[in-house]
């Protein structure tokens, strides 16, 4: 029996221990059987943290908490401390519970690993996003797509001088690299985080890039194209090309250039109409631009330039034309300009659009459209409407038969009557009506535009000045134009300069002549001729224009117009008091004390108008009308549709004391209005005349006469009743006074006397 109880023992002892073991077994199989597997893909590297570290601590040196700042600066000296190699969880979870003060971080892959395993860089950059989000309200830190097209070894400037180590050109241009290595990002695109024109990580790569429209330099035994004012040297690849200098675009594939595909078709012409969108070219037709597009200046020296450089009138481009647009525009000369495209606005310069055009000329026409052509007899009329059969061929074209030819507009109502234009013509239709466009010479354009500006009976000096300021002007519209989506340089108007309002004179064409081809310069560049009629006896700056209130054209100077020594500074007439002394003076040695509009008034006994003025100005422009409830912060509103006004002040004066600030005061609101030409608009009624200094009456309906007067308020039970302005000068103030010219031509001035007085350090030359 003991034996029995024996053997029991024993085997139960046997049994409890193969039941341990079985247990502990089990336990086992999860991990023998269900082990975690090293995520596979792309790990994020030691050194690629240190670098995000040290990018956390630049953007937190502004940051809102102190908290933020030490966490950055505590992740950044523990990542240094770490040994090279790919990041493992381990010291993942180091930098994560640095930044444990910080809400909201989801993370979806914390099962997935275990601390010797390497983190995948997707899943460190989903860490990090949410990091900057909450460091960086501001958004410094930038995810971006940038194909790098090569460092120092491939790329230099158009000295030939390479880019500094540690750059990195790119289709969005240079940066400045912090990532732990170069060479293997060049002709790579990828998603990086940018900040400060740096770029601190690489989130992936994506394959492959192009490049498009670039300038093939040479094509041999390697590819050096020109991009962006850079050379780059591309690693050879197995191409056959057709030559040097021809645009391509580049096809790159794990760091090699792949692909060469050139573009050779390529078309030229006058170019009669340029927008930002599409160009129209005189034989071709109009061709729209492609999102690509580049232009590259091919004389002088190789440079990417912008469509700026386009003349409108010129053929002095080759355009690269590929499935109907315009891929890329090489500039291949860029001469002398001679014709000037001038649009010609309605009867009273009221629009641009022609319901119906009447034409007659002393000499024969010949009417283009499309392949036909039409002969119009000189001295008959001849009239069309936008339903004319000769639009439908697109753009009409009108030559006169000899050079001296004039052509006039019946329809086109002017001061003289039977007008006569020079040149030739183009009508354009559009929805909104008639285009015409009047292709003249430059010195025939100012036969007509010197005598509309200053009258002919001005000393001949004086004239002279005017006119090199008038082909200054116009010469750099031609550069520059504002109306190159017309089709045009400038239009006919006082928004640039009068032309052809006035009979053409002898006197006004001889100062033309005696001064050919003369341009205004400053310092290489030219000058901005700007002029008016009259000054009040000082001058003002361009700061007047400028919304930030600054001069950026030294030589437009706030100056007392005089050749005595100044008895004024600009300074002092920004003073209230100050200005009011000076106005109210003659000042004998002013050039034009004498002049009618040396001093004005301008009164009238009702306000009613003013509110209807401001509402009116604020809806044209917003950002000049400004209200404000507690008199301090002025800020974009609406106006009510009605206010009694306690008060108007002028709040601010600029150089030489024209207003530049003027504040209405109501019971509950106050109303800001800005800049000078609404300080000048909002106060005239469209009825009252001023009185010059002379006597005579001028009405006043849109402007006062400058932003150069103070104010005299009248007030009962502390409303305005009634207001009056006392000032001086006719025009802006800034740049030459026409009546100031006259008068130093009479002291004996010379036309370049004349204009370096007004344009301090320019020089009279030609192009």
């Amino acid at each position: 029996m003991k034996k029995e109880r024996k053997l029991d023992f024993h085997y139960k002892k046997k049994l409890c221990v193969l039941l341990i073991i079985f247990l502990f077994l089990l336990a086992l199989l999860p991990a023998l059987f269900f082990r975690r597997k090293q995520p596979e893909g792309e790990y994020i590297t030691v050194k690629e943290v240190q670098v995000l570290a040290q990018l956390l601590q630049q953007v937190t040196e502004n940051g809102k908490t102190k908290e933020w700042k030490e966490a950055a600066d505590k992740v950044r000296e523990l990542s240094l401390g770490w040994e090279d190699g790919n990041l493992t969880y381990e010291k993942f979870e180091e930098w994560k519970r640095s930044f444990k003060d910080l809400e909201g971080i989801e993370l979806n892959f914390e099962n997935h690993y275990s601390s010797s395993f390497y983190l995948l860089k997707e899943d460190w950059y989903l860490f990090f996003d949410q990091i900057c989000e909450q460091l960086d309200p501001e958004k410094l830190i930038q995810t971006e797509e940038i194909l790098i097209l090569g460092d120092s070894a491939q790329v230099r400037d158009r000295e030939g001088r390479p880019i500094g180590q540690g750059q990195l050109l790119s289709h969005k241009g240079i940066w400045e690299n912090h990532l732990p290595f170069s060479q293997e990002l060049v002709q790579r695109k990828g998603i990086y985080l940018t900040y400060d024109n740096t770029l601190w990580g690489l989130k992936q790569t994506s394959k492959p890039a192009e490049l498009k429209n670039v300038w093939i330099i040479e094509s041999l035994d390697e590819v050096v194209y020109f991009y962006q004012n850079y050379e780059v040297t591309s690693l050879p690849i197995d191409w056959e090309a057709s030559g040097r200098e021809q645009v391509a675009d580049l096809t790159f594939m794990e760091g090699r250039l792949k692909a060469v595909k050139e573009k050779t078709e390529r078309i030229s012409g006058e170019v009669l109409k340029l927008s930002e969108k599409e160009i129209e070219i005189k034989g071709k037709g109009i061709y729209p631009f492609s999102e690509e597009v580049q232009f590259y200046r091919l004389y002088d020296s190789l440079e990417t330039v912008g469509r700026n450089l386009v003349r409108i009138g010129y053929s002095f481009v080759d355009f690269v034309v590929e499935d109907g647009e315009i891929q890329a525009g090489l500039l291949v000369r860029d001469e002398q300009m001679e014709t000037i495209r001038v649009l010609l606005k309605t009867s009273d310069f009221d629009g641009y659009y022609h319901k119906e055009v009447e034409m007659v000329s002393d000499v024969e026409l010949t009417l283009t459209y499309g392949e036909k052509s039409l002969i119009l007899p000189a001295k008959e009329p001849f009239s069309l409407n936008a339903d004319s059969e000769y639009f439908k061929e697109g753009r009409i074209f009108i030559e006169p038969g000899a050079l001296t030819g004039r052509t006039c507009f019946p329809s086109i109502s002017r001061s003289v009557k039977e007008q006569g234009y020079h040149g030739s013509f183009e009508l354009e239709k559009r929805e909104e009506g008639i285009l015409i466009i009047n292709k003249v010479l430059l010195e025939e354009y100012l036969y007509a535009v010197v005598p509309s500006e200053m009258p002919a009976s001005y000393p001949m000096e004086a004239l002279k000045a005017q006119a090199i300021c008038a082909r200054t002007y116009a010469y750099d519209k031609m550069l520059n134009s504002s109306l190159s989506s017309l089709g045009a340089h400038l239009d006919d108007s006082s928004t640039f300069q009068v032309y052809n309002n006035i009979q053409e004179n002898t006197n006004t064409t001889r100062a033309v002549k005696e001064t050919r081809g003369l341009l205004l310069y400053n310092q290489g560049e030219l000058a901005k001729t700007y002029y008016y009629s009259t000054s009040g006896g000082f001058g003002t700056n361009d700061a007047i224009w400028n919304r930030e209130g600054n001069s950026q054209l030294p030589y437009l100077q706030a100056r007392e117009m005089t050749e005595e020594e100044a008895k004024f500074t600009e300074r002092e007439l920004m003073e209230e008091e100050s200005f009011r002394e000076f106005v109210d003076d003659i000042h004998p040695s002013h050039f034009e004390a004498k002049e009618a509009w040396y001093r004005w008034t301008y009164e009238h006994d009702h306000i009613d108008y003013l509110w209807e003025n401001l509402k009116k100005r604020q809806e044209s422009y917003p950002n000049s009308v400004l209200i404000s409830t507690d008199g301090t912060n002025f800020t974009m509103g609406e106006l009510p549709d009605e206010m009694a006004l306690k008060d108007i002040q002028v709040k601010k004066r600029g150089a030489g004391g024209t207003v530049e600030e003027l504040l209405f005061v109501g019971e509950k609101m106050q109303v800001l209005v800005q800049k000078e030409l609404h300080v000048r608009a909002v106060l005239t009624d469209g009825e009252s005349r001023v009185v010059l200094q002379d006597g005579k009456t001028y009405a006043c309906r849109n402007l006062l006469p400058s932003a150069f007067y103070y104010l005299i308020l009248q007030k009962e039970e502390g409303r305005i009743t009634s207001l009056k302005l006392k000032g001086g000068g006719f025009g802006h103030g800034v740049g030459m006074s026409q009546n100031g010219a006259g008068n130093l031509a009479d002291r004996g001035r010379t036309y370049e006397d004349i204009l370096t007085f007004y344009y301090a350090g320019c020089q009279v030359r030609k192009p």
